[in-house]
């Protein structure tokens, strides 16, 4: 993830956003968040009604496995033929 930056959208909520968000950019994102604030499951404890199956994420890991960056990924790709597109 690149730089980010603090967007403030009430006392107890703030969201990080891209640092090259433009200022216009930034207070349009704030006020439709900010206006539709209800419509956001901000936390887990947000949604009771929810399974946990639903929201809870896992990843699976593998002993072993070397972890490549984005950029790596892309490059591999290219040169095997296979990048995105093709």
């Amino acid at each position: 993830m690149g730089k980010t930056k603090n967007l403030p959208l009430s006392a107890e909520r703030n969201l990080e956003v891209g640092s090259s968000l433009s200022s216009k950019g930034e207070i349009v994102i704030g006020e439709t968040l900010r206006r539709n604030a209800n419509l956001f499951a901000w936390l887990v404890a947000d949604l009771p009604e929810v399974d946990p199956k639903v929201v809870v994420h896992k990843l699976s890991m593998f002993k072993g496995v070397r972890f490549l960056k984005e950029k790596e990924v892309r490059e591999r790709g290219k040169t095997s033929g296979q990048g995105r597109g093709r």
